[in-house]
């Protein structure tokens, strides 16, 4: 009984130990200090900014007129079931109450894509909409009618 404790022990033991990674390659990276950069070597069109942020208006009709809170996302998920698409809760960039009709100005970053419209109803007798809005640099007041 205890040679068989004792193999087990040593088992477990084994078992528990850090693995060695099959990758021992190593990774080295070489600086040429032979190239002197400057800041004179750097030129930039007149017009470059190194501004990325612009800012664009909402407005947000809804047909319903019952009260309800706006809410503005950066992300959004996808359900693995449906195709449905969700709001990341994570990436939200403001809440606003909003009855029929509904101003939102926004800064946004000029990398983003899209951004997620989501209007949760006070009532229960109205439904939850959320809705994708596709972004354009040259626009700057989108209307969307929910």
């Amino acid at each position: 009984m205890k040679k068989i404790i004792s193999i087990l022990l040593i088992m477990f033991l084994a078992g528990c130990s850090e693995k060695e990674s099959a990758d021992t390659t190593a990774v080295i990276n070489t600086i040429d200090s032979s190239v002197t950069l400057n800041t004179r070597d750097l030129v930039a069109d007149k017009s470059f900014d190194f501004k990325i942020n612009r800012e664009i208006k909402l407005i947000v009709t809804n047909a319903d007129t019952s009260k309800g809170v706006l809410t503005v996302y950066k992300n959004r998920d996808i359900s693995e079931l449906s195709d449905q698409v969700f709001a990341d809760p994570m990436s939200r960039i403001t809440s606003v109450i909003s009855i029929a009709q509904t101003t939102v100005d926004l800064m946004i970053n000029d990398n983003w894509n899209e951004i997620v419209i989501a209007w949760v109803p006070e009532s229960a007798n109205s439904l939850e909409i959320v809705k994708v809005v596709k972004l354009n640099p040259e626009i700057s007041i989108y209307t969307i009618a929910l």
